[in-house]
């Protein structure tokens, strides 16, 4: 076995490293630790939350089409029956899989800005941190309370945060009502805020909850306008120059009792929606982040929601046949932490890469 190691680690000493490295993150003991620490109700008898999590990775990278099969697959490892196995994940907190999410890809963010020629992008001393929610598809009307309905069977719907040096997926909000308002989780959101983080959403999120929120916390924001918060003009508009999408102006205005700016740009052409103008508010300093940055930086939100395209296509995240809120969200959790980091840094390649699309973003 010597030998062959060596053989490997001389002709593919990535390989080997990459391999060793998701051997220790998605260990058993790390994996059987954090829910020991997590779960409140739940506890192990013999199903183990690595096993567990083994058969959801399974389904989740389109080795098995379903729980059931994978079970069958990995029976001679699995101390339970398959209805044991569904009891379990049917049953498993939401917490879990927040902290499942969350303590994996800080383990995995380590790794990554250890690497030799780690450099991360340059942000005036800022954290790039995108905000997006997403809602699971409609699932099978395999449950006897949905049998007799002919709409969709929606499993839930959760918050997700895209860590910008990295490309990471770092947090997951997970919540069990599907038709949750996005606007509702901000208590949520605003314990993950720190100091000098710099949030990216679209105009959903646009609320006093959440840009007071943000700026309490010595954070700051680069959201959209949503035409539901008034803003009250401060000041004259000030042109400050023009990108291939129209001319740029900037503004201080109002949101409730909040001051901010608003960098306005009046296209040359309309949006899908007939819209003339873009706005987009922002509390950061003009000394740290100016109008054309801002926008720039408001560019690349579709990240995130390129991301959730790449889980949905090229992953297994949203299982039909997991119609229990709690199932699902895991499965969807599952996916982000193994989703592909195909821009590792994205603000310094943001500029070169965002020019096509600026006209459609």
């Amino acid at each position: 076995m010597d030998v062959i190691l060596d053989r490997f680690i001389a002709e593919s000493p990535v390989a080997v490293m990459v391999h060793a490295i998701l051997r220790r993150v998605f260990s058993d003991s790390a994996l059987d630790d954090l829910f020991e620490r997590h779960a409140e109700l739940q506890y192990t008898r013999e199903l183990t939350f690595s096993t567990l999590t083994k058969l959801v990775i399974a389904v989740a990278t389109k080795k098995h089409p379903s729980l059931n099969s994978a079970h069958r697959h990995m029976e001679r490892e699995i101390p339970v029956s398959v209805t044991s196995v569904y009891n379990k994940v049917n049953g498993l907190e939401t917490g879990i899989s927040q902290a499942f999410v969350q303590e994996t890809a800080a383990a995995i963010k380590e790794i990554i800005t250890a690497l030799p020629g780690w450099c991360a992008p340059k942000l005036a001393g800022l954290r790039l941190r995108t905000l997006d929610g997403n809602f699971l598809a409609g699932t099978d009307h395999r449950l006897d309370c949905l049998r007799n309905y002919g709409a969709a069977a929606l499993p839930g719907m959760s918050l997700v945060v895209r860590d910008g040096p990295t490309g990471l997926l770092t947090d997951l909000i997970p919540c069990e009502d599907a038709y949750t308002s996005e606007r509702s989780l901000f208590p949520d959101v605003l314990a993950l805020v720190n100091p000098d983080d710099l949030w990216l959403a679209d105009r959903n999120f646009c609320t006093i909850d959440y840009l007071g929120g943000i700026a309490q916390k010595d954070a700051f924001f680069v959201i959209r306008h949503h035409a539901g918060a008034k803003l009250q003009p401060l000041d004259k508009m000030k042109p400050c120059g023009s990108n291939v999408s129209g001319k740029i102006y900037e503004q201080k205005v109002r949101v409730g009792w909040l001051e901010c700016r608003c960098v306005i740009v009046k296209l040359y052409e309309p949006l899908r929606d007939g819209s003339k103008e873009l706005r987009i508010l922002t509390n950061a300093p003009a000394k740290r982040l100016n109008a054309k940055r801002a926008l720039q930086l408001y560019k690349t939100r579709w990240r995130i929601e390129t991301a959730f395209q790449e889980l949905t296509e090229n992953l297994r995240c949203e299982i039909k046949t997991l119609g229990h809120p709690k199932a699902a969200l895991l499965c969807f959790g599952c996916g982000c932490l193994q989703h592909p980091r195909r821009d590792a840094n994205g603000i310094g390649q943001c500029a070169s890469n965002d020019r096509g699309r600026e006209r459609t973003s």
